[in-house]
C-alpha cells in the first residue's frame, strides 16, 4: 500500500462498497445466501487443500465452479437471481476492475461461473486470503 492509500475498515469500508456498487447491496436481498453458500464452499476447500491451494485463483479460476447449462440455469432458479440481475453484476465487477467489460454473457455456464468468481474474490477480501500464488 501506498502511502496515499487509506485501508477502510468497518463502516468506512461498508459504505465504501455500498457507493461503489449499489446494485449490488440494495436490491437483490437473495445475494447474501448465495455468498453465504460460496464462502462455506470456500473454507471446506481450504481446509481440505495444503497451503500452496489455498487461494482464490485456485478455488475459482482453475476450473468451473458448474459445468452444464441446464446445471447453471437451475443455480439461478435456486437462488432465484434473474439472468439480467447476475449480467449486471458481473458487467459492474468487469468494469469495476478492468475498466471495460470484456466477457459476453451468451450462456448460463458463463454466466454463473463468472459471478461465483466475482463473489469468491469479494469473500476472500473478506476473509483476507491471498490470492497471490507461493
Amino acid at each position: 500500500m501506498s502511502n496515499l492509500t487509506k485501508q477502510l475498515t468497518g463502516k468506512d469500508k461498508e459504505e465504501y462498497i455500498k457507493s461503489r456498487f449499489p446494485q449490488i447491496n440494495n436490491s437483490l436481498p437473495q445475494l447474501t445466501n448465495i455468498k453465504d453458500s460460496i464462502k462455506e464452499e470456500l473454507i471446506q476447500h481450504i481446509n481440505d487443500f495444503n497451503k500452496e491451494d489455498r487461494n482464490h485463483y485456485t478455488m475459482f479460476n482453475e476450473d468451473y465452479y458448474l459445468i452444464g447449462y441446464y446445471n447453471c440455469e437451475q443455480w439461478l432458479k435456486k437462488h432465484n437471481l434473474n439472468t439480467f440481475d447476475a449480467i449486471s453484476i458481473c458487467n459492474d465487477y468487469e468494469k469495476e476492475n478492468f475498466g471495460e467489460i470484456q466477457t459476453q454473457f451468451d450462456n448460463a455456464e458463463t454466466l454463473v461461473n463468472n459471478l461465483v468468481y466475482w463473489f469468491g474474490q469479494d469473500i476472500c477480501n473478506e476473509l483476507e486470503i491471498s490470492f497471490d500464488r507461493e
